[in-house]
C-alpha cells in the first residue's frame, strides 16, 4: 500500500511490525506480549495473563500500586485481553515477580490461560446467545488440570464468541467457539459450533466450522478428545493448524467427538447467573452476595 500510495517512506512511532507479525508463534515470540520483554530504553515491559481480560476494581488498584512501585506507573492494555506493567529496570524484576498480585496474574501461564479470548456475553450483550467469560475461565482451568498438549505445543488459542457477531474473533483461533442453542435430554441448553484451524501469520487461515450446536457442557470433552486425537496422530513437529488443515471436514467432526466429563456448567439454562472476581475456590453454584446498602 505505502508503494502505491505514496512516494515516500513512512515513519513508525517504533518497531514496524507491518510484515512480521505473527499470531500463532511459540511463546518466546512478541505476539502475545506476555513475559518479560526488553525495551529499547534499557528497561523492561511484564506482560500479565488477564484470564478473558477481566480484573476486579480491587485488582486493578493493586496492579496500579505495582506499576508505580517498579515502573514508571504507566500499564498498557493489550489486544488480547491482557495487562502489560512498563519501564522496570533490570534489578526490580525479581521483586516485582515476588508480588501476590502475579499468583493470579501470571507473566508465564499454562498455555489455555494463555490462549483463552472470550467477548462479553449474555451478560451485557443484548446479540449474545450464550454466557461467555464465566464459562471460558471454566474451560480454561478444566483443560488445564486434565488435558496434556505435546510438548513442543506451548500456544494453544481458544476463542469464545457468543454469536456471529464474532467479537472474539472467533475465526482466527486453533479452538474456534461459537454460541448457539440446542436441546439436551428435551431441554433448551446453552451449545457451542466449533470451528477448528484459524490463525494468522505465516498462511493465514480462517477457521473451519466442523461441528454445531455442542451442548456447552460437552465442549471440554471435546476439546480433550480433539487434542488427543493430534497428540496421536500429528507428524513430527507438526503444528496443530497445520494437523487441521490436512484432514477434511468430516475427519475433523470426528474428531471433535462431544463428551460428558466431569466438567460441571451451572450455566447452561440461566445465563444470567455471573460475578466476579474469578478465585479458584468460588462457587457458581451459590448465589452472589447481596450489594452493600451503602
Amino acid at each position: 500500500l505505502q508503494e502505491e500510495y505514496v512516494d515516500f517512506d513512512l515513519h513508525t512511532a517504533g518497531r514496524d511490525v507491518r510484515e512480521e507479525y505473527t499470531y500463532n508463534t511459540g511463546a518466546g515470540e512478541r505476539n502475545d506480549l506476555i513475559g518479560i520483554h526488553d525495551q529499547k530504553d534499557g528497561t523492561n515491559f511484564v506482560g500479565l495473563n488477564v484470564l478473558v481480560g477481566r480484573m476486579g476494581a480491587e485488582d486493578v488498584l493493586e496492579l496500579a500500586d505495582v506499576a508505580e512501585e517498579y515502573g514508571s506507573g504507566e500499564v498498557r492494555l493489550s489486544q488480547r485481553q491482557n495487562v502489560i506493567v512498563t519501564d522496570v529496570p533490570d534489578d526490580a524484576i525479581d521483586d516485582l515477580l515476588d508480588e501476590p498480585i502475579l499468583e493470579h496474574y501470571s507473566p508465564s501461564p499454562s498455555p489455555f490461560m494463555r490462549g483463552s479470548v472470550a467477548c462479553t456475553g449474555t451478560e451485557y450483550c443484548s446479540l449474545s446467545i450464550v454466557e461467555t467469560k464465566n464459562r471460558q475461565v471454566r474451560y480454561a482451568r478444566w483443560l488445564k488440570e486434565n488435558v496434556e498438549l505435546p510438548d513442543d505445543v506451548d500456544q494453544f488459542h481458544i476463542h469464545l464468541s457468543g454469536c456471529t457477531a464474532s467479537c472474539a474473533q472467533p475465526q482466527i483461533a486453533d479452538v474456534s467457539l461459537r454460541g448457539m442453542k440446542t436441546r439436551k435430554d428435551g431441554e433448551p441448553v446453552e451449545a457451542l459450533d466449533v470451528g477448528l484451524g484459524g490463525g494468522l501469520g505465516a498462511e493465514p487461515q480462517f477457521a473451519r466450522w466442523v461441528t454445531q450446536r455442542v451442548p456447552a457442557d460437552e465442549v471440554p470433552g471435546a476439546i480433550a478428545n480433539l487434542i488427543d486425537t493430534f497428540a496421536a496422530e500429528r507428524e513430527e513437529g507438526e503444528s496443530f493448524r497445520a494437523f487441521v488443515a490436512r484432514h477434511d471436514d468430516d475427519e475433523l467432526d470426528a474428531f471433535v467427538d462431544p463428551e460428558e466429563t466431569d466438567y460441571d456448567d451451572p450455566m447452561m439454562h440461566n445465563t444470567k447467573r455471573t460475578w466476579y472476581p474469578y478465585a479458584e475456590d468460588d462457587s457458581l453454584d451459590s448465589a452472589p452476595p447481596a450489594p452493600a446498602d451503602d
